[in-house]
C-alpha cells in the first residue's frame, strides 16, 4: 500500500469520525436544566444576600420581609437573590430577582419561569426567561406584593431564554 492510499484511507476515517461526532452533538441539544432554581444558581454570586425562597402560600409578612431585604441590598449596592412562586393555572409559575456584581455596581435581572407554557402538567416543559433590568425600581407599598415583590424591572431586555 502506497503513502497516497494510506493518507486517503486516513482521511476517509477522519471524515467519518467528524460526521459521527457532529450527529451525536446535534442530537444531544442543550442539556442544561431550565428550572428557575437551576438558572438562578448559574447566575447568583456566591456572596449574594439570600432574601428568600417563597411559596404562593407564604404570608404577606414573609413577602414584605423579602421585599425589605432586596431594598436594603439595592441601597447598599450588594448582590442579592430572591425567588417566589405565583399562583399558576395549570403549571408552576415563579419569578426571581438577582443582583449581581458588575464593575463598581450591581446589575439587576428578573427571571420568569413557567413549568409548562403550553399547559398541562406542572413541570412538563420548563421555560425560564432572563431579563436584564436597566433599573430595578422599588414601588414601595404596591397593591399585591405577591406578583412583583413591589419592584419594577424597568426598560428590560431579554438576555436568555431557556430553552
Amino acid at each position: 500500500m502506497g503513502d497516497r492510499d494510506r493518507y486517503s484511507r486516513f482521511g476517509m476515517w477522519l471524515r467519518a469520525i467528524v460526521v459521527i461526532a457532529l450527529v451525536v452533538t446535534a442530537s444531544c441539544g442543550d442539556s442544561r436544566s431550565c428550572k428557575i432554581e437551576d438558572v438562578l444558581a448559574e447566575i447568583t454570586a456566591p456572596q449574594a444576600d439570600d432574601c428568600g425562597v417563597l411559596t404562593a402560600d407564604d404570608t404577606a409578612n414573609n413577602f414584605a420581609a423579602a421585599h425589605d431585604c432586596v431594598a436594603a441590598a439595592i441601597a447598599a449596592q450588594r448582590p442579592f437573590t430572591v425567588q417566589w412562586d405565583l399562583q399558576g393555572i395549570d403549571s408552576r409559575v415563579a419569578r426571581a430577582l438577582v443582583g449581581s456584581p458588575a464593575g463598581a455596581g450591581v446589575q439587576y435581572r428578573l427571571l420568569a419561569f413557567d413549568g409548562d407554557p403550553s399547559g398541562g402538567s406542572s413541570a412538563g416543559d420548563p421555560h425560564t426567561t432572563t431579563y436584564l433590568c436597566a433599573n430595578l425600581v422599588d414601588q414601595g407599598d404596591c397593591a399585591d406584593v405577591r406578583t412583583s415583590l413591589c419592584f419594577d424591572c424597568s426598560n428590560s431586555s431579554v438576555t436568555d431564554e431557556c430553552p
